[in-house]
């Protein structure tokens, strides 16, 4: 019976050191070179509102009035200005694209409980692992749009 529970333990730890790898693994990808790509379509519109340092709460009360009527949801300028006024973070491309980096890194770990909750431990951690490393998951994790919490709320339901 111990010799069972040592072997469990041993798997356990076996299994959190790879998972910390695969969030290690998966936070260098999103934040690698971080804002030394070029904005695009949409996203000019969010680091211009960035630049402009617009308040969070006029950013949901005049959404047309400040994006001059992009027709598009206020959803990721609002979590962006948000976080660059809560850290008092200046507006550049790293710190524009930080918020949803960081989703994507979240979303490696809700992979790994997503799996284990399907299959088992081990899915999980391959889950994760492949999550970490698939290039649509990290090219959309460092794009300033909401598909980073798409893909975590994916995964959460």
């Amino acid at each position: 019976m111990m010799r069972k529970d040592a072997d469990n333990l041993k798997s356990q730890k076996r299994l959190f050191v790879l998972l910390i790898i695969s969030i290690a693994v998966g936070t260098f990808f999103r934040f690698y070179n971080l804002g030394h790509s070029a904005f695009r379509a949409d996203t000019i519109l969010l680091y211009e509102l960035a630049k402009r340092q617009v308040p969070s709460d006029q950013i949901w009360t005049h959404w047309f009035e400040v994006s001059g009527a992009a027709g598009q949801m206020p959803m990721p300028a609002y979590l962006m200005q948000s976080v660059l006024h809560f850290f008092h973070w200046p507006p550049t491309p790293f710190f524009v694209l930080v918020p949803f980096a960081f989703f994507g890194v979240l979303t490696v770990l809700t992979a790994f409980f997503a799996g284990r909750a399907l299959f088992d431990e081990w899915f999980g951690l391959i889950l994760s692992m492949w999550v970490a490393l698939h290039p649509f998951a990290v090219y959309f994790s460092r794009e300033a749009y909401f598909y980073s919490t798409g893909l975590l709320g994916s995964f959460l339901f």
